[in-house]
Order: C-alpha cells, then sequence, then structure tokens
C-alpha cells in the first residue's frame, strides 16, 4: 500500500512538472498572442496540477495511518520475515511523503531548497537493490549489482535519488524477458558519481529515443503507464546538477538499452564506508505513572493507529471523532480539565480544531500548555490565517509516532 501511494505521490509530482514543461516550451517558442496550441496544453495540465494537489492533501491521512501502524506493530516484536516487511512498509511511507510534500511546495510556489543532505550511496544502492531483486526474481530476470567498494557520500535529496534508481530499474526489469539480466553499476570517476542502468530486453526505438524524457510520452499500452516516469527522474538529476543520457547498446555488446546518471560530488573524506542498518529507534521508556490523553481526530483508522503507540507508552487515552465532542471533555461543566495533553486535528466536522484551540484559549488558557495540533492541510487560507493569528505550532500529517511522542514528552507536567 505504501509503495502506491509513492507512485501516485509521484504521478501527482509529474503531473506539476509537466505543466512547468510546457509552459517553458511555449515561452522558448516566443509565442504571446495566444494562439500558440502550447496554450490549450498548458491551461489542462495546471487544472490538473490544481486537482491533483487536493489529492495530494487527501493521501496524508491514509499515509498517516500507513506510518503509524507500521512503527506499531515494529514494536511489537514481528518475526523476522514480518520486521522485513514492516521496515520496506514505513520506509516507503516515509518516501511518499517527502513526494506529496514536493507536490504541495510547488503548489504553493516554495522554490525547491538546494539539496544539502549527505547521502550514504552504498546504504542507499543497498536498499533499492533489495526492493528491485524481488520484483526481478517474480518475473524471472536476473538482477546484478557491480558496485565500487569505494563510493563516496554526496549532496543531495535522499528520497529523490532513490526515486531516479528505483524508476530506471523497474523499467529495465519490465522491459526484459524471462531469462533476461538487469544490472546496476556504480563508481566514481574523477569527482563524479556514476550510475548505470542496463538491461537485456529489446531497447528503445529509434523513433522513441529522441523524445523518451518527453512528459506523457509513452510506448506502453493504455492504462499501464503515464509518460511521466522519466520526466521526474530527468528533473531529480537536473536538481542534482546531474546529468541523465539513454541509449540502445549495440547487438555485439549484448544489445539492450542503457541509461547512465552522472552526478558532481564533494566527499574530501572519500574512503569505504559501512552501510549503517536500518534499526529501529531505541525503546522510550514508559510514562511512569497513569497519564490521560485526549485524542481528537476524525479519522478512524488514524485514531487505532494512535492511540496503540501511546497505550504501549503507559497513556491512558480517550478518543473523540468531532470538535463538540471534545470541548465537552476539555471544558467540563463543574470541574476543571482531566486530561494532562491533548492531541487534536485542526480538520474537524461541526466544531473545528482551530474553532477548539480560540475558545480553549478564551475560557481556560492553562489548556493551551497541553495541546498538541497536527494537521495534513497548511495551505488554506483559513489553516494559514489561524497559524498567523494564534502563533500555534502544528505537527504536519503524516507525522511519525517518534516525533509525536517527543512532543508529549515536552508538555510540561500539570501540577
Amino acid at each position: 500500500m505504501a509503495a502506491l501511494l509513492a507512485g501516485i505521490a509521484g504521478l501527482l509530482l509529474g503531473a506539476l512538472l509537466g505543466a512547468v514543461w510546457a509552459a517553458r516550451r511555449r515561452a522558448a517558442s516566443g509565442r504571446a498572442d495566444g494562439q500558440d496550441p502550447a496554450d490549450e496544453q498548458t491551461r489542462r495540465l495546471a487544472e490538473a496540477g490544481g486537482r491533483l494537489a487536493k489529492v495530494a492533501h487527501e493521501l496524508r491521512n491514509p499515509l498517516t495511518a500507513i506510518l503509524a501502524f507500521a512503527e506499531d506493530l515494529l514494536r511489537a516484536e514481528p518475526n523476522l520475515e514480518q520486521r522485513e516487511a514492516l521496515l520496506v512498509i514505513r520506509h516507503q511511507a516515509k518516501r511518499s511523503r517527502l513526494i506529496l510534500s514536493g507536490v504541495l511546495d510547488t503548489v504553493r510556489g516554495v522554490p525547491s531548497a538546494p539539496a544539502k543532505r549527505t547521502v550514504d550511496v552504498a546504504a542507499l544502492i543497498v536498499r533499492v537493490g533489495a526492493v528491485v531483486d524481488r520484483e526481478a526474481r517474480v518475473r524471472g530476470v536476473k538482477f546484478e549489482q557491480v558496485v565500487a567498494g569505494d563510493l563516496p557520500v554526496v549532496q543531495g535529496e535522499e528520497p529523490e535519488l532513490e526515486q531516479v534508481l528505483t524508476n530506471l530499474l523497474q523499467n529495465a526489469v519490465q522491459a526484459t524477458p524471462r531469462g533476461g539480466l538487469v544490472s546496476l553499476a556504480a563508481r566514481a570517476r574523477g569527482r563524479l558519481l556514476e550510475f548505470v542502468v542496463r538491461d537485456t530486453g529489446p531497447g528503445i526505438p529509434s523513433d522513441v529515443l529522441p523524445r523518451i524524457f518527453e512528459p506523457f510520452y509513452t510506448t506502453k499500452p493504455a492504462g499501464e503507464g503515464t509518460g511521466l516516469g522519466l520526466t521526474i527522474v530527468q528533473e531529480i538529476v537536473r536538481r542534482h546538477r546531474g546529468i541523465l543520457t539513454a541509449e540502445n547498446m549495440p547487438s555485439s555488446d549484448g544489445g539492450g538499452a542503457r541509461f547512465v546518471v552522472v552526478m558532481p560530488f564533494e566527499d574530501r573524506r572519500w574512503r569505504d564506508r559501512e552501510v549503517a542498518a536500518d534499526e529501529l529507534p531505541p525503546r522510550r521508556q514508559q510514562v511512569s505513572a497513569a497519564r490521560r490523553l485526549l485524542l481528537v481526530e476524525d479519522e478512524v483508522t488514524v485514531r487505532q493507529a494512535v492511540r496503540r503507540f501511546l497505550e504501549r507508552l503507559g497513556w491512558e487515552v480517550t478518543e473523540a471523532g468531532d470538535g463538540r465532542a471534545a470541548l465537552a471533555g476539555m471544558l467540563p461543566e463543574g470541574g476543571p480539565c482531566i486530561y494532562d495533553a491533548i492531541v487534536c486535528d485542526l480538520r474537524l466536522p461541526g466544531v473545528s480544531g482551530m474553532a477548539l484551540y480560540e475558545r480553549v484559549v478564551a475560557e481556560a488558557p492553562e489548556l493551551r500548555q497541553r495541546l498538541v495540533l497536527v494537521s495534513g492541510d497548511l495551505t488554506s487560507e483559513d489553516v494559514r490565517g489561524f497559524l498567523q493569528r494564534t502563533g500555534a505550532a502544528v505537527l504536519e500529517k503524516p507525522y511519525e509516532l517518534e516525533v509525536l511522542a517527543g512532543a508529549l514528552e515536552r508538555l510540561p507536567r500539570p501540577q
């Protein structure tokens, strides 16, 4: 499910990139008289981008539930096979979250920040290779990795680089007949890092090769491809100051297609590196004494996942599915609030989380310190106005349960 959401999120981002690409082509043509056929394509893509951005927002709640349940089950001491599957689900959910954030940043007009995170290339290849190897075995295709033992680290966005390798390798596996071979090679050449993805399939038709990176151009049957995957990959590579090329290999060299990604790196400490194991964060100590928490969330699956996690930590959790029920518990008649912490979504039926917050601040301002606000919608006008007006901190969905636990631990304890 998480991998499916990652794919959907990638398509959303691709649609927006397609709109940008069409606008650039129109601008390059120098025509501003409104008669350029690209006008209509640009308009349609822009409209599609707006609609898809709404879908991106709607995906945040199910993605929050997937991530939360995966993290919760990882703490239930699963067997080795179950743990491996849960780690994949958790990782893909985190990847989907970042892709969705990219979609929403594009809609907001927020420019992409320069990639400055350190990426362990060797660890990235191990992770991607494990996923691709399983798919290759199912299709009867052999998968090989030819990776130098002294790969450098690079400065970039790890989920985006993972998207590049995953897309290229999955395309190669799908294009290769049973019994064929797909390979990934990685090495440093001078001050450049090179990835080579190769297959022994039929190769790229000569009329397709010049257009292979164009958005919405695909040779796959209807319903099996959108023509956005390689467009997204190329855009990511460009953001990392790299170059992506595609070519066919001669039959004397085995035939098939080859994709090459070349990008600079600045690792002055270039040396052999151990691949860091993907381990769970250290177990948190349970809450020493039973503390009561009100969980205000209208998505049932999110409530279930968060409640399970918090109860494992020792919280006594009461659920509320709407703002009116939450207010009745927070502002009871004739007595103080019994809850040590309140986790409240901003979007609720009836009384919204924003209205709840403002009423609580007006009638019982001491409760503000016990509130942890969450939301999957930080772009709408009313939410932005609320945040500017109140200065309240909000945990953006989909969030990791460890982050929520940390926020709760930082709350002052009632006297």
